[in-house]
């Protein structure tokens, strides 16, 4: 008989209440959903050769990596905004001006 290694979901268990003769135990179950993920017939073969490799895993990890790539873009376009908006304004530029227009253009010219 093969024996396959199955991954069960992680539990962690914390101990809320505990005395000489009573501890109170409780459980949180990390709960995983299933997706499908659609290969070629020649794929699928050459997948099960490597049977030792646990495909499931490898494509969590694949996965996490192009997320953590897409949130680290996202990171680096806010810095870039920030440093782009944190840049000096020219020396001879006044403010005033800009803050009087968003002003009137938000509760109408009060000089009318």
């Amino acid at each position: 008989m093969k024996k396959r290694k199955i991954n069960l979901p992680k539990v962690e268990i914390d101990c809320a209440f505990e005395r000489k003769d009573i501890c109170m135990l409780c459980h949180t179950v990390y709960t995983m959903t299933a997706i499908s993920v659609r290969v070629p017939d020649e794929i699928k073969k050459k997948m099960k050769k490597l049977s030792h490799i646990n495909w499931s895993e490898e494509l969590r990890e694949v996965i996490l990596k192009i997320i953590n790539k897409e949130e680290n873009k996202n990171i680096a376009k806010a810095l870039l905004a920030n440093e782009e908006l944190r840049k000096d304004a020219p020396s001879n530029w006044d403010s005033t001006e800009l803050i009087r227009y968003w002003r009137d253009d938000r509760y109408g010219n009060s000089c009318d």
